[in-house]
């Protein structure tokens, strides 16, 4: 969970009960953060899983490309 909350044990209690896997607060290390969201996929990967989806949301493990529908087209970043 990435947010622009502010750093309170709280907030990061509530995230972690309610199913995320990480919380980082704004202001943070891109590097980090892209570090931080590889490892929860190394440790979700299903070795037969190539391609996570979640609503418009597409990850391919193999090609590092994430895809979002937004309105119906494609919107690619790598």
């Amino acid at each position: 969970m990435l947010t622009a909350l502010l750093d309170q044990d709280i907030d990061k209690l509530q995230a972690l009960w309610i199913g995320a896997d990480d919380y980082v607060v704004k202001r943070f290390n891109p590097v980090e953060a892209r570090a931080r969201a590889l490892d929860v996929l190394r440790r979700t990967n299903n070795t037969n899983t190539v391609v996570l989806r979640t609503g418009p949301i597409e990850v391919d493990l193999e090609a590092y490309l994430v895809t979002v529908a937004t309105g119906g087209e494609p919107c690619v970043s790598h």
